[in-house]
């Protein structure tokens, strides 16, 4: 929602405190004794001192933070130090560093900093021609002419679409919000301390010399609830400032005229594979040729886009895209499978079997001679790519009459078999019959017979 004009103010510090601001007392401690911090240290917000503007420096120290507890591609290397690392001064506002003029050069020239009138810079004169924001300083329009700023001043309006822009800028991943909130209606107590006790620092506007009119931004990085006090870095001194936590008012400084909120949150890192399922291999034999259906599913990232996809090979091929495949010929057939997620997690490969055989078996049996009332013994076998067979053997007349028949249920194939019983049979010649069905369903192709003679 955007802010009233009407709330709009900014500040009109330097790099120097006001002359009747105190320094800070340095014998307050950031230990834990009944006060609370963020994180319990001084260090857990960064302290940064003023660099091109109170504001940009403010929200600068914030975004420390947030690199030190996270979301460590705000700011490349370590931002705990603005010293020691120069990107953390080209965070809060970028200077030209060879390769053209950046934020001061653009918006900080002509210093008017002790001018009486604001004085034009490319803002104003060539807003076209001004270089790229990529600083907190550029996206919060600190020190532009257009907006009616002198070097070093910001709007208050402007600290949440600074750090939303910032961070979308840096890394779009990372998700910003921001709130701001007066002293005249919602900046409470209670909403201070519920701030930084969930570990989320804050930036007030704030009358520091007390002449009733806002002049500066601080980072928030504590509170004492016994005294009432927050806690601040004032970006000129390096030691933590408490001050009263009171609405602004003539003579009585560091008084506070608004406060603005952040959080950072991030999508869940998908470290998750997907599954892919297979449909129509599997134990059961076919006929004809099979078509095996993949299926991926991912909660995380998902199977659509980014690199997603699924891929396949049968037996020793290579891999192909797709989620489905026919696959046929006559064999016990090996499709290999696996997929990979939008994120790049790829599943291990994994495997199903496509077992087909159109072919029917080939039977035989061996001519057998047997007194009547002795023991018959039949000797057979059956061929076929199936494993076992449902075998059943006749035996006949030479008329074609049946006089006998054995069900011998499923029998192993590619191997001799006998069968034996007790012959009963009328002295004679019969005829055995070898039938077999696959467990494709494919009934012989050619049926062995012999001869068993009963003498």
């Amino acid at each position: 929602m955007p802010v009233p004009v009407s709330l709009a103010q900014h500040s009109t510090t330097g790099p120097l405190p006001p002359a009747n601001v105190t320094a800070p007392n340095a014998a307050r401690s950031l230990a834990r004794s009944g006060n609370v911090y963020i994180d319990g240290v001084s260090s857990a917000v960064p302290c940064y001192y003023w660099w091109d503007g109170c504001g940009p420096t403010a929200v600068g120290m914030v975004v420390g933070y947030w690199d030190s507890h996270g979301y460590d591609l705000l700011i490349p290397g370590d931002a705990t130090s603005q010293d020691a690392n120069p990107a953390v001064h080209q965070a809060i506002s970028s200077h030209d560093t060879g390769s053209g003029p950046q934020s001061y050069e653009d918006y900080a020239l002509p210093d008017d900093e002790s001018s009486s009138s604001v004085l034009p810079d490319m803002s104003t004169t060539n807003p076209a021609g001004a270089h790229t924001s990529d600083s907190i300083a550029d996206f919060m329009h600190t020190s532009w002419s257009a907006d009616g700023l002198f070097y070093g001043w910001s709007y208050n309006t402007m600290i949440g679409t600074a750090f939303h822009d910032y961070v979308d800028y840096v890394h779009p991943a990372y998700m910003p919000s921001t709130h701001d909130y007066y002293m005249s209606n919602t900046l409470t107590w209670t909403l201070v301390k519920q701030q930084i006790d969930a570990g989320r620092p804050m930036v007030f506007l704030v009358d520091s010399n007390g002449d009733g009119s806002t002049d500066h931004f601080v980072p928030v990085i504590g509170y004492n609830d016994t005294s009432h006090e927050y806690a601040c870095w004032d970006t000129w001194y390096g030691t933590p400032r408490w001050e009263s936590f009171h609405a602004m008012q003539s003579g009585n400084a560091w008084g506070v005229y608004e406060g603005t909120t952040f959080s950072l949150s991030a999508p869940a890192v998908d470290t998750t594979p997907p599954v892919t399922t297979a449909s129509g291999g599997g134990a059961t034999w076919h006929k004809a040729a099979v078509t095996v259906t993949l299926s991926p599913t991912d909660s995380g990232s998902g199977m659509v886009g980014g690199q997603a996809g699924t891929w396949y090979k049968i037996d020793a091929g290579s891999y192909t895209a797709g989620l489905s495949t026919l696959v046929s010929g006559n064999n016990v057939h090996t499709v290999h499978y696996y997929s990979k997620d939008n994120a790049g997690n790829t599943e291990a490969a994994k495997s199903c079997t496509v077992k087909i055989d159109s072919d029917g078996p080939v039977t035989s049996i061996t001519k057998v001679s047997v007194r009547k009332g002795r023991t018959a013994t039949l000797r057979y076998q059956v061929t076929d790519l199936t494993p076992t067979a449902k075998t059943t053997i006749l035996i006949q007349t030479l008329t074609g009459a049946a006089k006998k028949t054995i069900k011998l249920g499923q029998v192993a194939t590619n191997t001799s078999l006998k069968y034996k019983f007790s012959c009963t049979l009328k002295k004679g010649t019969y005829v055995c019959i070898v039938n077999a069905v696959d467990l494709a369903g494919n009934h012989q192709a050619t049926a062995g017979t012999a001869q068993l003679v009963v003498k």
